[in-house]
């Protein structure tokens, strides 16, 4: 999977790599997709994620409410109905206060 913002994917250099990427793709028997976003909070979330494995940069106390949330397997809509409204499980509010000074690449989101 390639993953671009929408705006790159109409660049020649870019389709090119694709293309290349493609036929190596197929060559291997593999499938292959162009991932080009999705709705912002998903974006947002995705980022914060994907600053998570670096765990050092995150406060403790947050990952210290987040991870028994985790582990019992519960799912966002039943998130939204826990006492606390659901707070430790939607990502981008209690990470990104322990990532405020480590910005998180934006890929051309607006917002």
């Amino acid at each position: 999977m390639d993953v671009k913002p929408e705006g790159f994917v109409r660049r020649d250099e870019v389709r090119r790599v694709f293309a290349w990427t493609e036929r190596l793709c197929v060559s291997r028997g593999w499938s292959y997709e162009v991932w080009t976003g999705a709705d912002s909070v998903v974006l947002a979330n995705l980022r914060t994620i994907g600053a998570a494995r670096r765990k050092w940069l995150i406060d403790p106390a947050t990952v210290a409410a987040v991870e028994p949330i985790a582990v019992s397997g519960i799912n966002a809509r039943q998130s939204t109905r826990s006492p606390d409204g659901g707070r430790c499980c939607r990502l981008r509010g209690p990470f990104v206060s322990g990532l405020a000074n480590t910005p998180a690449p934006r890929w051309g989101a607006t917002g």
